[in-house]
């Protein structure tokens, strides 16, 4: 029995690290996750901690390649940051559609089909959607849970497994022979070793393959919270630095690629640098994360005095609010109709995810057409107002006049008007996929720019 826990551990093992020969840029991923050979969990799974759980009977009937894609596929959990987003949201409708785009991300990556009757699109959205899903995720994951909402009932949604359960037939008594450099990225990244201890089974079988952290606290009590905590915030960081490292890496290869028809020349390398630089950027959300916590006030809190419908006799109090809240500015002018449906649900999606209880949205185009507070939710079924001219100044002006505003977000195509003189409060200019083209040539002179994409 040990020799044969010990055979489906390399395999593990090297499955892992074969995921590198596709996906170098996974390598800090690889380097922190803790592989366990573990009966608790029905097929594989993997916690927010890095703990990647794989069924030992199960992985035993997998081939070499098929082993590799689900290996790849639960570090990309990580990357997308699946445990994350499910924050707020049905965990498992979560799951079900990252399993499918995460699936056809590594078909085209990998060069194979998806093993182990893991979910494609086919599965559960109707057919006159899958053109829309022919660039692997081309279309937000709010829009791929509302179609697979719309198609499948609950019941069948909450019995639908991440990965099938292998048929004996196709069990193999011998994993292939290693290739050498198979061999020599499991030397290289062998740590984490599989943790190696096989609990004994138990009835309680973890299904689907996105755990929690009660799970992972049930399973392995002697880990705090804080152990844990401090884990995920590391796996964090390794997952940006990968999507960075995807970005650049992507952008070599579209330049090498283009290099063959049209020559080098001394142009060539500053462009090359420069696409580079601007391609190693954290995904949006992270970088709106980190703007709020940095522009969030110091120190305890309280309601200031609003300046509001004031009279001699008494002040009137200002707006409390329980939970973090955020003012955005949207740009409803006419060239932005085609990506606000997207942005929306990203905002959404955002707000769940970071405990956002209100969001206070300002709409314009040349002028102030909606200003309403709304929750996360509310946002999916948000009217636009507008699509006329591109000015965010009124907006922000209105803004300014209220003492409570601190900071604010505008999200543009940055081709706009705004105020020429910083705000009383700080900007985070975000510019959709279509204004992050011209992200150099837009400097308002104040606030933070970034670049918004899905």
């Amino acid at each position: 029995m040990e020799d044969r826990l010990a055979h489906i551990e390399k395999k593990a093992k090297l499955a892992l690290s074969n995921v590198l020969i596709a996906m170098p840029y996974l390598a800090g991923l690889v380097a922190q996750v803790r592989l366990y050979i573990d009966e608790r969990v029905e097929t594989a799974g993997i916690f927010a901690s890095g703990r990647l759980l794989v069924n030992p009977q199960w992985l035993a009937k997998l081939s070499m390649p098929e082993a590799t894609f689900v290996m790849a596929h639960e570090l990309m959990h990580l990357v997308l940051q699946t445990h994350e987003r499910a924050a707020g949201s049905d965990p498992k409708l979560v799951n079900i559609a990252h399993d499918m785009v995460i699936n056809q991300i590594l078909e085209h990556k990998l060069e194979m089909y998806t093993p182990a009757g893991g979910l494609q699109y086919y599965q559960l959205i109707d057919q006159s959607s899958w053109y829309r899903f022919n660039e692997p995720g081309a279309v937000p994951l709010e829009e791929v849970m509302a179609l697979i909402q719309a198609n499948n009932s609950e019941k069948k949604l909450a019995a639908l497994p991440c990965w099938s359960i292998v048929p004996e037939n196709k069990a193999r008594a011998e994993a292939p022979p290693l290739s050498d450099l198979g061999e020599t990225l499991a030397l290289v990244f062998g740590k984490p070793a599989s943790q190696s201890s096989t609990p004994p089974p138990t009835p309680q079988l973890l299904k689907g393959d996105v755990f929690s952290i009660e799970d992972e606290r049930r399973l392995f009590p002697h880990e705090t919270a804080r152990q844990l905590a401090k884990s995920a915030q590391e796996i964090q960081r390794r997952a940006i630095n990968a999507l960075s490292a995807e970005q650049a890496q992507n952008a070599m290869n579209r330049l090498v690629d283009d290099s063959y028809e049209r020559g080098y020349s001394p142009g060539d390398s500053m462009f090359t640098l420069e696409a580079l630089k601007s391609h190693y950027n954290p995904p949006w959300q992270w970088a709106l994360q980190q703007w709020m916590e940095a522009t969030a006030p110091a120190g305890n809190s309280y309601a200031r005095p609003s300046r509001r419908g004031q009279y001699a006799e008494f002040v009137r109090p200002g707006k409390t609010r329980k939970g973090e809240t955020i003012h955005v500015v949207l740009d409803t002018s006419g060239s932005m109709s085609d990506e606000l449906r997207q942005i929306l649900g990203v905002m959404a999606s955002f707000c769940e995810i970071t405990g956002v209880d209100a969001v206070h949205v300002l709409q314009c185009d040349t002028e102030v057409t909606a200003d309403e507070w709304v929750s996360a939710a509310e946002l999916s079924n948000f009217n636009i107002f507008g699509l006329g001219g591109s000015d965010m100044s009124p907006a922000m002006y209105q803004l300014a006049e209220d003492p409570e505003v601190e900071r604010a977000i505008v999200i543009t195509d940055g081709e706009i008007g705004y105020p020429y003189h910083p705000m009383p409060y700080e900007v985070l200019w975000v510019l959709t996929s279509q204004g992050s083209r011209y992200r150099r040539d837009f400097n308002p002179g104040y606030g933070q720019v970034i670049g918004l994409t899905a």
